[in-house]
């Protein structure tokens, strides 16, 4: 016995920090990696996994077109959901009987967009007239912009220094307000002849750059053949109005594929995700625009019923989501690390129409029209019933014999007070064969507190380089976090 506790060895792998690896060799793979990563968020020390999702509206087959928070009145945020031709109000994240705000309003279709503007949220879609709901009276009217032509054509909107601005549906064209003014006369502005390459304006917005000793706000529109027009200035007709950059991108996933975050606004592109940061400082080769998705390249084979793949963007952490090639995969970006993870729900089990953050919870909308709540909080969720996947790199520790795993410590902790379970399950694949699963080891512990504890599991496996696979195949009731594990293994053999 003595000479086999002799020959055990011992070797630390962390949690995978730095998130999915999705385009490097198996062997390429650095331990703080994955090759999957499934239903988990990445934090600094470690991942943890996502809680439970649930419906909290069904509306039986009315897809749901756009969802949209925003704080209300200084105090509190309330969304907006747009299906059946009408417009519902949430006020809470558990709110699963709207209010209808439409009242004799005529709207005929739901893919709306929204900017907010002087204590109003702006609504387009590019086919009804444009909408305002106020933050101080909580009631939905139509916006009283005017121009010269049809306001219905306007489809998107964003506010910079103190004026609303809009574009023109399938046109070069946008147009802008007064100073303040949230009704009135409107004025047209074609770019057309400034547009080094054919295409229509798609999107706008303001962004905050930073100059080194200070910001400057800037405006942003992008176009459908992906060219970016960067403006500095008060607004269009003044003296101080410039173009002071312009690039050319892959294509734009649709109108609402950026998120203001920061003083950075991140574009959803074919190819992947752009920091608008990386255009203008000078870049001069594509793959440093795309280095925060790279690793992910399979995210962006959009798939094209997702006409505007919208982005969420959690207020609380460091996260925001996209919707995934499939339609049914969410890639989740912790934008401090730059590491990425994914999401999957049966309980969406369509394409999704649209993502939401809203009240400490990330909410789906999919095309049966199912609202769909996944709340950041543990102790207001339990497990999911979609089951976690961390599979590591396949590692070649210490030597390249044969290794025969002997235990697994997994350094772990429970996070969901209700059930007071820590739960471990893991099986190996070994040598590069996905097929080659090897037993699975479960293990419970329970435990009413958050201190880490090393869970011991003991699964066999024999084999040169082995893949750990830790999961969640059934609900247990809990949401552990996980920081690392060790393994105990002997080598030996043949090579």
């Amino acid at each position: 016995m003595s000479g086999d506790l002799k020959d055990v060895k011992q070797v630390f792998f962390p949690a995978p920090i730095d998130g999915l690896n999705l385009i490097a060799s198996p062997a390429q793979i650095q331990p703080t990696e994955a090759l999957q990563l499934v239903n988990f968020y990445i934090f600094d020390w470690g991942i943890r996994q996502r809680t439970k999702d649930s419906t909290i509206i069904d509306t039986t087959n009315k897809p749901i077109g756009a969802m949209y928070a925003f704080q209300h009145n200084g105090t509190t945020d309330y969304m907006l959901i747009c299906y059946d031709n009408k417009v519902y109000r949430m006020t809470s994240p558990t709110d699963g009987s709207p209010s209808n705000l439409t009242g004799a309003l005529t709207i005929t279709t739901n893919a709306w967009q929204f900017a907010d503007f002087n204590k109003y949220v702006f609504m387009f879609n590019g086919t009804n007239a444009p909408l305002a709901y106020s933050v101080v009276g909580d009631s939905l009217a139509a916006a009283g912009w005017t121009g010269p032509g049809s306001p219905s054509n306007l489809i998107q909107g964003w506010n910079y220094k103190t004026r609303m601005y809009a574009i023109e549906k399938d046109t070069t064209s946008l147009w802008y307000g007064g100073v303040g003014s949230i009704t009135g006369a409107m004025t047209q502005l074609d770019l057309g002849q400034v547009l080094a390459y054919n295409g229509y304006l798609l999107f706008g917005t303001s962004w905050s750059y930073n100059q080194g000793i200070s910001n400057e706000e800037l405006f942003v529109v992008g176009t459908t053949a992906g060219e970016i027009l960067i403006y500095s200035g008060d607004y269009p007709a003044s003296a101080n109005w410039q173009l002071v950059a312009r690039a050319r991108i892959p294509y734009i996933n649709g109108r609402r594929a950026f998120k203001n975050v920061g003083r950075e606004v991140y574009i959803y592109t074919k190819r992947g995700v752009i920091p608008l940061s990386k255009i203008i400082q000078g870049k001069t080769e594509d793959v440093d625009y795309y280095a925060i998705s790279r690793k992910v390249g399979a995210m962006n084979d959009i798939n094209s019923t997702i006409p505007d793949a919208h982005i969420a963007y959690n207020r609380n952490m460091p996260f925001m989501y996209f919707v995934g090639a499939n339609n049914q995969t969410i890639y989740v970006l912790n934008y401090e690390r730059g590491a990425w993870s994914t999401f999957q729900s049966a309980t969406a089990n369509n394409s999704f129409n649209d993502l939401a953050y809203f009240q400490d919870s990330f909410f789906i909308a999919d095309s049966t029209g199912k609202v769909i709540r996944v709340p950041d909080n543990p102790s207001t969720g339990s497990v999911s019933t979609d089951g976690y996947r961390w599979q590591t790199p396949y590692l070649d520790f210490q030597s390249s014999k044969q290794k025969q795993n002997i235990w697994i410590r997994l350094l772990t902790r429970n996070l969901e007070t209700t059930t007071n379970k820590v739960r471990g399950e893991v099986n190996i694949t070994k040598d590069y064969e996905p097929s080659s699963a090897i037993a699975t080891s479960t293990q419970n512990l329970t435990s009413s507190s958050t201190t880490i504890y090393p869970l011991e599991l003991a699964p066999p496996g024999t084999g040169r380089s082995l893949s750990y696979n830790f999961t969640t195949v059934t609900p247990s009731g809990e949401i552990n976090e996980y920081l690392g594990f060790e393994a105990a293994y002997k080598d030996g053999g043949l090579m």
